[in-house]
């Protein structure tokens, strides 16, 4: 017990607003631990525990960003932020058709490598740059890799950030068409920058697009 009549456990389990249960261990009065890393306070404690997440959505933080994603059960517009640079390795993020996302990159990176796209997007997604070097991008390193692939339709309005891959946007349906607008950021492509049926649905207002416009029409 200590002065001020608080009972120290040897193991503190905290709950975190992603509901995940996280454990300290008091060491001694004044020190905590987290993953074998030991801390003075349990403020200092609290801040390691943050540097493990990658992403947040109004306050509360997620270690990868799909799992934030997944936590958005509305179709209201819903920010989430980057806090660290995110590597998908051949596995991508897919945005489903009721959810209205806001990406501020904020500085960071999602890259990944797959023949598919970074992004699936059947829903809404804005993406945006927040931070002042205005370095935040999403990439697809793979040599015929898609950054953004418009599952069905989709909607992308491209306010920031730099989308990088050989087709940086892409949609082949027959059916349905997506809405894209870009006013500011950057396309970066080195096949075409932009592959969507209907140009109509294509708005460019400002920005970079390094790479071609292309869009088909079905006959119908």
């Amino acid at each position: 017990m200590n002065k001020k009549g608080f009972n120290f456990k040897t193991d503190y389990k905290l709950r975190t607003k992603a509901s995940t249960i996280t454990t300290f261990k008091l060491k001694s009065l004044r020190q905590f631990s987290f993953n074998s890393v030991a801390y003075s306070t349990l403020q200092e404690t609290f801040n390691a525990l943050r540097s493990t997440k990658q992403v947040s959505v109004n306050g509360v933080y997620y270690t990868t960003l799909q799992e934030a994603i997944n936590s958005v059960s509305t179709s209201k517009e819903t920010l989430i932020t980057l806090h660290s640079d995110i590597k998908l390795f051949n596995r991508n993020i897919y945005i489903c058709q009721n959810q209205n996302i806001v990406l501020d990159l904020a500085g960071y990176n999602i890259s990944s490598y797959n023949g598919d796209g970074t992004i699936y997007l059947e829903g809404s997604l804005t993406v945006l740059d927040s931070s002042s070097s205005r370095s935040g991008f999403i990439e697809n390193t793979y040599s015929n890799g898609i950054g953004i692939y418009f599952y069905h339709s989709g909607a992308l309005n491209l306010y920031g950030g730099t989308i990088k891959a050989s087709c940086s946007l892409y949609s082949w349906n027959e059916y349905y068409s997506p809405r894209v607008i870009i006013d500011g950021g950057t396309i970066e492509s080195k096949c075409f920058g932009v592959f969507i049926r209907n140009i109509e649905n294509l708005k460019i207002r400002r920005g970079i697009i390094r790479g071609g416009v292309s869009s088909f029409d079905t006959g119908d």
